[in-house]
């Protein structure tokens, strides 16, 4: 199932945003006072942007820095050529 936003929610998002780029097409989201319809949908937006605040990610590993670059630095191979098997007589 896939969601998409209609032009309203994507000013909801923009303005809790506040540096998204202008909307295409000309459209505008910011006005003298937002619609009883607009505040729901802020809410609801802000509602679900908050919930990335529970979701922290974890701590990279402290050696994460030092084994990326040792890995960098191993020599590459050449990839090898697939053994070909031959074919036993019958």
């Amino acid at each position: 199932m896939s969601a998409s936003l209609s032009n309203d929610d994507r000013c909801a998002v923009d303005l809790l945003l506040e540096n998204a780029p202008p909307a295409q097409g000309g459209v505008s989201c910011f006005t003298k006072s937002a619609s009883s319809d607009m505040q729901k949908r802020l809410a609801k937006v802000e509602e679900i942007l908050h919930l990335l605040d529970e979701h922290v990610a974890p701590e990279p590993a402290k050696d994460l820095a030092a084994r990326t670059v040792a890995r960098c630095l191993q020599p590459t191979l050449p990839p090898q050529p697939p053994q070909i098997q031959p074919i036993a007589n019958a």
